[in-house]
């Protein structure tokens, strides 16, 4: 596994690089976590420069795309990683987590009370969201198209969602 520094990325595959994005309002230490989801949820400072950071532990990884989560604290990770590195920067709003709109603005560990019941009844659509194996298989159609750039010689970034790195990397 390849490691790229901070926000936390979660190694390398088959000649992808994963990433979370960087720190938002939202991201407090430990238990006082509170879950963005699906919310347009900006980078503060902290994320921002970890953003930096990150571009910078990656100047010599060989990344030439980055393929992002559309929401905004991804996509902003993203786009500063990129220009950093003089590479292009793809939105692709399959990358997003579980839509599970009852956990949105709860502390994290709460929040995992209620995602521990959709990934343990994986066909379970929460109210107004989608089931694990809706997410999962949306996730996993967006990292085929990840693979073919592989394929095609290319070294992609995925920045996303902690709970999607959850996902794809266990």
């Amino acid at each position: 596994q390849e490691k790229s520094g901070v926000p936390e990325p979660s190694g390398a595959k088959a000649g992808v690089i994963y990433a979370r994005h960087g720190e938002t309002a939202m991201d407090q230490a430990g238990s006082n976590e509170t879950v963005a989801g699906w919310t347009a949820e900006p980078l503060d400072s902290r994320g921002k420069a970890s953003a930096g950071k990150l571009a910078s532990d990656l100047k010599d990884s060989g990344a030439t795309t980055i393929v992002t989560s559309d929401l905004p604290r991804a996509k902003q990770t993203a786009e500063i990683v990129g220009k950093a590195l003089g590479i292009p920067v793809k939105e692709d709003e399959r990358l997003r987590p579980q839509h599970v709109p009852e956990t949105e603005g709860l502390k994290i560990d709460a929040a995992k009370k209620i995602w521990n019941e959709f990934e343990n009844n994986p066909d379970k659509k929460p109210e107004g969201g989608e089931s694990w194996n809706e997410f999962t298989d949306r996730q996993d159609a967006a990292l085929k198209d990840v693979d073919k750039l592989v394929a095609k010689g290319e070294k992609p970034l995925v920045m996303t969602h902690s709970r999607n790195l959850e996902a794809r990397l266990g």
